[in-house]
């Protein structure tokens, strides 16, 4: 009689241990649903931006009547449209990997995750990639306006005018590394470090 005692306080024992593990994963699915549902916003929102200034660059190239500003448009337009194909891409496999009703959360999680951790990553490059491109077309401006006005390019490097330019880019440059770095953190950084943690909580789990 005391060993079937033990034996149903046992069973209750463990039928208790799996309902709290079953609730714990539970409170974890959720707010890794809760995470990968703002990373989505965040996706969106970044694209629908891109979306916006390339018409707004696109606009100010076939409206402009300065040739200097219509060629830095033109290049900011192809950067933008470049950037939003690939951020499509990028919410198409997020959409595709975060069905969790077709795969295990876990390995959803583990997708989206590893997906823009990569984005981040590449998003970062395109924005210092900017930087050279910019600093190219900027001096090439003051070559053309210095070639028109003095009939030598070169003397552009030897007027006041691209010691200012050189200083303004260089603010400029450090100004979009900081920004970038504050940015994709702000808008993803935290929400991956979350989602990183929820995956470890899963697979302990």
């Amino acid at each position: 009689m005391e060993l079937d005692d033990l034996k149903n306080k046992l069973k209750d024992k463990l039928a208790a241990s799996c309902e709290r593990k079953e609730d714990l994963l539970a409170i974890i699915h959720g707010r890794s649903g809760q995470t990968i549902g703002r990373l989505k916003r965040s996706l969106a929102f970044e694209i629908s931006i891109s979306i916006l200034f390339a018409i707004l660059t696109l606009l100010l190239m076939v409206t402009t009547d300065n040739p200097n500003v219509r060629e830095l448009s033109g290049f900011l337009f192809i950067y933008c449209l470049g950037f939003v194909v690939y951020m499509w891409r990028v919410w198409v496999q997020v959409r595709r990997s975060g069905s969790i009703y077709s795969s295990s959360m876990l390995d959803a999680t583990r997708k989206i995750h590893d997906t823009l951790s990569q984005y981040v990553k590449v998003c970062f490059l395109f924005s210092m990639l900017a930087v050279p491109v910019v600093w190219v077309i900027m001096i090439r401006f003051g070559m053309k306006e210095a070639k028109v006005e003095k009939g030598d390019p070169f003397i552009f490097f030897r007027q006041v005018k691209f010691q200012i330019l050189l200083a303004w880019l260089i603010v400029w440059s450090l100004f979009v590394y900081f920004l970038s770095r504050w940015y994709l953190r702000k808008l993803y950084g935290n929400h991956l470090d979350d989602l990183r943690d929820q995956i470890r909580e899963l697979e302990n789990g």
